[in-house]
């Protein structure tokens, strides 16, 4: 049996337009490379939709990397999101069945050597 892998990136949310909009250029990025059955976006503020737990019901996959598209091990991915999930709070990567289909917490993309290169790019407009 073949099983679909899905990528759901969560980001914070805001009430301007171009948040989502950079979230959607993202997940675009991603879907056109084919790693992904299917790639969503979702958000973790209150109120936001998509929420995290409602973009995974509505996907096919039989397995959900979330990667939070965030800075660092805040509120929203050490509590809300494992909270909204069933998983235990707290740091690190977790894995645990969510609505029949295996997911994968990732952690903060933060830390990542390419933020660095991003950080460096913007100041410099190397790449």
């Amino acid at each position: 049996m073949i099983k679909l892998r899905g990528l759901l990136i969560v980001g914070h949310g805001s009430q301007l337009d171009h948040y989502r909009e950079v979230m959607e250029k993202h997940r675009e990025r991603i879907e056109r490379s084919g790693l992904f059955d299917e790639v969503r976006i979702a958000f973790a503020a209150r109120k936001r939709k998509p929420s995290p737990d409602e973009a995974i019901r509505s996907m096919k996959s039989d397995v959900i990397y979330v990667v939070p598209l965030f800075i660092s091990y805040g509120l929203h991915v050490t509590e809300d999101l494992p909270e909204m999930l069933g998983f235990p709070k707290g740091r690190g990567r977790k894995e645990g069945i969510f609505d029949g289909k295996k997911i994968v917490i990732c952690e903060p993309i933060g830390e990542d050597y390419l933020v660095t290169l991003a950080i460096v790019n913007s100041a410099l407009r190397i790449f």
